[in-house]
């Protein structure tokens, strides 16, 4: 049946029967390309997610995205259980490229969602993976979520530079967030020492002792001194 045959029959069912505008939807369809791979979706849902990009939306649109990162974006609309607030813990690669597209296309509630498991570190990225350290320094530069960058280069820093500069990952950083991450890698370095050296000649209150005593006689200080501030991750049971 023709598209305008069915939109008539449509307005017949609204006089005859009241409806609720905010969940009838419009049976257009769009067509996204990203390099050659091809997506076939409702365009309204696209205006009812607000994206005001895609408000004036065309039969085929031509995206010049990464297909990978366009697919979980599509699915994170499309799918309801397919990319879920915390505490759920998505594929990182999915919040790297849902957070570039909801920024782009201006979906405020998937921005809003990557941002939640960007920042529970741990969780919604692994500190202790030089990619996910890379990336994640990448795209809250991109999308302006600056108060991610703190602890996202204090994990950068904690790799060796000789292990930085080799990465296949490091020129995915503009030129100033390359030298932005050599200067925190030299700053964190040369506060490390007295970093050490607070803690380890502290007075402990009573209950801290056991604590610092295996602080002080157990931690590895090769590790410490790349990462003085988690003292907790050395202590043993």
């Amino acid at each position: 049946m023709e598209t305008s045959q069915l939109e008539a029959q449509n307005e017949v069912q609204k006089t005859v029967h009241p409806v609720d505008e905010s969940l009838w939807f419009s049976s257009d369809m769009v067509i996204l390309r990203a390099k050659s791979r091809k997506s076939k979706v409702f365009a309204a849902i696209f205006k009812r997610a607000q994206s005001v990009v895609f408000f004036d939306i065309v039969p085929v649109v031509d995206l010049h995205d990464d297909p990978n990162e366009l697919a979980a974006f599509l699915r994170a609309i499309f799918y309801s259980n397919f990319y879920m607030p915390p505490p759920a813990i998505p594929q990182f690669s999915d919040t790297i490229g849902i957070l570039r597209l909801s920024n782009k296309y201006q979906v405020l509630y998937l921005r809003c969602r990557t941002l939640q498991h960007l920042g529970n570190r741990g969780r919604g990225w692994d500190p202790n993976d030089l990619f996910h350290c890379i990336a994640t320094i990448q795209v809250a530069t991109e999308v302006k979520a600056l108060w991610l960058l703190p602890y996202a280069y204090y994990d950068l820093c904690k790799f060796p530079v000789a292990v930085l500069l080799s990465s296949p990952h490091w020129n995915l950083l503009g030129k100033k967030e390359r030298h932005t991450a050599l200067a925190c890698h030299s700053t964190q370095a040369g506060a490390s020492p007295e970093i050490v050296q607070f803690l380890i000649t502290w007075t402990a209150p009573d209950e801290c002792r056991n604590l610092v005593a295996n602080f002080t006689n157990q931690i590895p200080w090769q590790q410490m001194m790349s990462c003085p501030l988690e003292v907790s991750r050395f202590d043993q049971k």
